[in-house]
């Protein structure tokens, strides 16, 4: 891809076998020239059993240890997408990732059958879809009822995240976490309090840098 010119990035699901190795993984990046990058904390639903999931304790532990490691370094053209978002909105700007957005209605995916969904994620869960742009028009579809109830679920969000102070950061979680845990998309995040962690670390520590 470098020959060509192209730039690199990266996106690391971070599971019970990575979660320790949050310095190791901010040295590769920069020892590879990875200049942008991400991570998804590793989770699984009820149906799977792979011993993936890592526990809210860990996942705090990780992402303050690789913001850590991120900002000490101090190298602007190390962008690790997460962290960006969280400055953002600390700075009062809103979160890009949709996932941090309080709501995915803005977005929409479609399979090879003509089926649309919220995002591609959801294409794994066949009761989720909107409807199919071969049978109906894209805009009736994304106004029927199916697609109304599942964008009002995903914008009301649960109790506990309306009384956060990191809402409009967090955005309650990413939709698909929740429903491929809860089947359902009120639920609450899996690692919503490994995210307020960070988000009170990441705090302190803009705070005491300015």
């Amino acid at each position: 891809m470098r020959s060509y010119g192209l730039s690199v990035g990266a996106l690391g699901v971070i599971t019970p076998h990575s979660v320790s190795y949050a310095e190791t993984i901010a040295n590769w990046l920069e020892d590879n020239d990875i200049i942008s990058w991400d991570f998804l904390l590793g989770f699984e639903p009820p149906e799977s059993n792979n011993d993936l999931t890592i526990s809210n304790e860990e996942a705090a532990s990780f992402m303050t240890n690789l913001f850590d490691a991120w900002f000490d370094r101090d190298n602007p053209r190390i962008r690790i997408r997460t962290f960006r978002d969280i400055i953002r909105s600390e700075l009062g700007n809103k979160p890009v990732l949709c996932s941090w957005q309080r709501g995915c209605v803005k977005f929409a995916s479609f399979d090879n059958y003509g089926n649309v969904f919220l995002c591609t994620k959801f294409h794994v869960y066949p009761e989720t879809v909107y409807g199919n742009v071969m049978k109906k028009p894209f805009s009736d579809i994304l106004d029927s009822s199916n697609a109304r109830t599942m964008n009002e679920e995903i914008c009301n969000g649960v109790d506990e995240c309306k009384k956060c102070e990191w809402l409009n950061s967090c955005g309650g979680g990413c939709s698909f976490d929740r429903y491929a845990i809860y089947k359902k998309l009120n639920a609450p995040f899996i690692h919503c309090e490994a995210r307020k962690i960070l988000f009170q670390h990441i705090r302190q520590r803009i705070r005491k840098t300015v």
